[in-house]
Formats: structure tokens, sequence, C-alpha cells
């Protein structure tokens, strides 16, 4: 498990360096980000408030078409020590890009784990606002959904980005 759990961690940070590697007439533009956040995790039966921290890297390639991978642990308020790992490699997008405000969507796929693994679909969007040259305000509203149990994680982040 921890072996496959590295070996798509490599996969995504190799092909996440290609991406950047690219250029369409400019350089490709690259990030990285640490995040927290409240949410809420809820199924039909159930609701309960969730906290969610991390970071990550993203870069873009073609036109605002890139590419990222972040890695997190959300938590319930009530108990810290029962949350859950994810490594979340993603597709994003990024409206007009070269801007000081620069929208985006992102989705894909996120791999839950503690003492087992589940696949999780996630999707969402968000602003960055590059405040200085180097150093940005990320604000992002991300869900993940589990088919098995027909539950979603809804989360506000708010993060601190980095070029």
């Amino acid at each position: 498990m921890v072996k496959t759990i590295l070996q798509i961690a490599a996969l995504s940070l190799v092909a996440s360096t290609w991406a950047l590697a690219q250029a369409d007439g400019r350089q490709g533009t690259g990030d990285g980000y640490f995040f927290f956040g409240p949410g809420v995790q809820a199924s039909r039966s159930w609701t309960e408030g969730i906290m969610q921290t991390g970071g990550g890297a993203e870069g873009t390639f073609y036109k605002g078409l890139g590419v990222g991978i972040e890695a997190s642990y959300l938590f319930p308020l009530d108990g810290p020590s029962y949350g859950f790992f994810t490594l979340a490699p993603s597709a994003i997008y990024q409206f007009g890009h070269e801007g000081r405000t620069v929208p985006f969507v992102t989705g894909g796929y996120a791999l839950a784990f503690r003492s087992e693994a589940a696949g999780l679909a996630h999707f969402g969007g968000g602003v960055m606002h590059w405040l200085k040259p180097k150093y940005g305000l990320r604000l992002e509203v991300r869900d993940h959904y589990h088919n098995a149990n027909d539950s979603h994680i809804l989360v506000f982040r708010v993060g601190l980005a980095v070029r």
C-alpha cells in the first residue's frame, strides 16, 4: 500500500515537472501553496464539521491548462486523531492566467487513506490573487465525492501561494 502511494506521488511529481518545462510561446508558470479550511462532510444520513490542511504544487503549460498534485489531512472537528490523508493529482484550468487575479477550476482523483484506502473524485474552483510577484492569496471551494457511501466533503480553503 505504501509502495503504491509513493509510486503515485513520484509519477505525479514527474508529470508536474514535465508540464512546467513546456512552453506555448512563453514560459510555463508554476507555484506551490499551503492551505487550511473548514468544511462539512455529509451523506444522506449524517453530517459533521471537518477541517482540512495541506499543500501542493501546480503548473500551467498550455493557455491556462495545467496539472497539479497535493497532499492533505482531513479530520473531524471533534476528533483530529480520527482523520485521514489524501494524495490528489488534478487537472487545472486558469482563466486569464497572466493577470494579478486568476480564477481557476480544478478536478481529479484523490486517494484517501488511513488504515484502508478509498478513491474520491474532487472538483472545485477559486481565485488566486497575487499580492506580490512571488506571494499570493488562494481562496478555493473544493468538493470531494465518495461514490461508495454517496458522501460529499465540501471545504472552503484559504491558502498562501508562492512562485
